[in-house]
């Protein structure tokens, strides 16, 4: 196990270190460095979180969003240590020798338990790395035969737990600040990196979600206090047949045991690169603490609600985290998705945390300290999961402003199974509407085993590139969007003459933060996934499924004054709906009445 092999090496070389310069020096660093971990552990989540936030702000997402948890532990400890060091030498430059065995024999303990501690904070760091989920033999979970997550080996030197262990027991004692300690938040922290590593990517999926990805919507609990075996609760109608779930030690869940819920709503921000959110169940887990609050334990999830199919809010299922590799997927193209995640909790113990991706939801305080439904069966909480999409935890409710509104259609109805008429400007397919030469589409992501198919990615041209891909060869084409089956692009030319700078004016009235949203009739809403954009210097083209543009400031400005400008936005929604509005905010531009009908297959990738 190359881990195990580094933190041999880490530990080694700092008591080698440390044995040949006596025991005093020696001593004096071990203070350094437990001190040191005390301060990285103490500033470690807020400066992750600080990181993550940054992540979205200067566009590195992917990159500061995948090392955050990393960076957070590892680099105020490294900060720490130096500074501690360099202040100690200058006040105490000179050595104290109490003979050459004792300061042998001191300065190699000492020098070893340091090493301990800057091996176990270096794997702790490395681990939460966005890597693979074998990354270097660093797994502490796994899942089991029957799906549920539970816990492996770890590391061979196991200092990663060893030094968790001390700073956990320190955060309750020597270094105790009341209600936020590392042991009651993180009783072991050595095994968070690899669940987040588990995931549908084989480690290199998102690892990681900001607290503005998602909300925790409502808690729900099922045979809490009763007499209803768990076999039952876990049972449910839309698959009968008996669950086995076992605790991350491998054990059964006691009698007594009842189902804490948690309803989860993700936002764009914690969309893969393909447009879905994407969850298995060693990415979410359940902090429990016993009634007398000494003792914490962990649970992950062992069922998710969510929706199954992508036409409005229909359709919504209870999927079992029964197998090895089971990644539950949102479904359409909607800005926002749902998922009730269910966790087994044993008598006498009770939620106080929620992690999502790294994430802490504090579920002991607030609205979420008391569940809002309490079902005493599997019926009535498998009623709640097919309505997932309605009532207080589904969309918010569609209360546009029409006002200054331009309506598009005859108002005549259209049959629900008819193809739409698309209206000016509008357009339902999933062509580029330009040619890409293959091979000049660097750092664009394409698909070349289904025909050249546009990802991700997004590029600047030259104005007369559109000549010079004409008649191309098709080997070399790259002239369409890939689609899943359960997608629908719709493009709208916001600068096309039926559209009379609907943007435009927006634009000049300075309503740069509010966002640019096609809203379907169940009052679902649909950020645009990209943008084709024209004028007399360059063309732009941006297909970013995993990051949709959340705000009118982050498109090219365009101006009343500029008739060289054209702007075309790629909208991604679920297929089967029908979009009735675009709009700004809340603030319609566009009103489609007739609504727009996405049933046309476009894809299938």
């Amino acid at each position: 196990m190359v881990m195990t092999a580094l933190a041999v090496l880490v530990v080694l070389g700092v008591g080698y270190i440390w044995l040949t310069r006596g025991f005093f020096s020696s001593l004096i660093h071990l203070i350094c460095t437990v001190i040191a971990g005390a301060i990285a552990f103490a500033v470690w989540e807020p400066l992750s979180y600080a990181l993550l936030n940054a992540a979205s702000d200067s566009g590195f997402t992917a990159f500061l969003g995948g090392v955050a948890w990393a960076l957070g532990l590892a680099l105020p400890f490294a900060v720490s240590l130096a500074v501690l060091r360099l202040g100690v030498d200058k006040m105490l430059p000179a050595n104290v020798s109490p003979g050459t065995a004792a300061d042998y024999a001191g300065g190699g303990i000492c020098g070893v338990m340091s090493g301990v501690i800057a091996a176990g904070i270096l794997t702790i760091s490395l681990s939460f790395l966005r890597m693979e989920t074998e990354f270097f033999g660093a797994t502490h979970v796994s899942y089991a035969g029957n799906g549920s997550i539970e816990r492996t080996g770890g590391l061979l030197v196991p200092v990663d737990k060893i030094t968790g262990m001390l700073y956990g027991r320190l955060s309750e004692q020597a270094f105790r600040v009341e209600g936020e300690s590392l042991g009651r938040w993180h009783p072991n922290v050595q095994e968070e990196g690899a669940a987040l590593r588990i995931n549908f990517a084989e480690g290199k999926a998102r690892n990681t979600a900001r607290p503005a990805d998602f909300d925790v919507v409502e808690r729900f609990t099922v045979g809490e206090g009763g007499n209803a075996k768990l076999a039952d609760l876990l049972s449910d109608r839309w698959n009968p047949a008996p669950q086995t779930v076992t605790d991350p030690n491998g054990q059964p869940f006691p009698p007594g045991s009842h189902i804490e819920g948690f309803i989860v709503n993700f936002k764009t921000g914690a969309k893969e690169k393909e447009g879905k959110t994407v969850v298995g169940n060693a990415q979410i887990r359940l902090l429990l603490e016993s009634d007398d609050g000494e003792d914490r334990i962990e649970v992950y999830p062992v069922a998710v609600g969510s929706q199954a199919e992508s036409t409005g809010s229909a359709g919504y299922a209870r999927w079992r985290y029964d197998t090895r590799d089971t990644f539950i997927a949102s479904v359409g193209a909607a800005a926002q998705a749902l998922f009730a995640f269910e966790f087994v909790c044993p008598p006498n113990y009770k939620p106080i945390a929620l992690y999502v991706k790294g994430s802490r939801v504090r579920v002991d305080e607030g609205p979420l300290s008391q569940p809002k439904s309490k079902f005493s069966s599997r019926n009535s909480r498998d009623d709640r999961i097919a309505r997932l999409g309605g009532g207080s935890a589904g969309p918010a409710a569609d209360d546009l402003d029409y006002a200054s509104a331009i309506q598009f259609g005859n108002g005549q109805p259209v049959a629900p199974n008819a193809f739409s008429n698309p209206p000016e400007g509008v357009m339902m397919n999933a062509a580029i509407g330009m040619i890409i030469q293959k091979g000049t589409h660097d750092p664009m992501v394409i698909d070349e085993e289904n025909g050249n198919l546009l990802v991700e990615g997004e590029k600047d041209f030259e104005t007369n590139y559109k000549d010079l891909t004409r008649g191309m060869e098709k080997p070399l084409r790259i002239e369409r969007f890939a689609v899943p089956a359960d997608v629908v692009i719709i493009k709208v030319d916001v600068t096309a003459p039926g559209n009379p700078a609907m943007l435009g004016k927006a634009m000049a009235a300075g309503d740069d933060a509010a966002p640019v949203l096609l809203y379907d009739t169940s009052g679902n809403s649909y950020q645009p996934a990209g943008y084709i954009y024209e004028d007399a210097t360059k063309i732009h083209v941006r297909y970013t499924p995993g990051q949709p543009i959340s705000k009118l400031g982050d498109m090219p400005r365009l101006s009343n004054s500029r008739p060289d400008q054209k702007m075309t936005l790629i909208f991604r929604v679920s297929f089967g709906v029908q979009i009735k509005a675009m709009a700004l905010g809340k603030k319609a531009l566009a009103k489609y009445d007739p609504p727009i009908n996405c049933n046309q297959q476009q894809g299938g990738r």
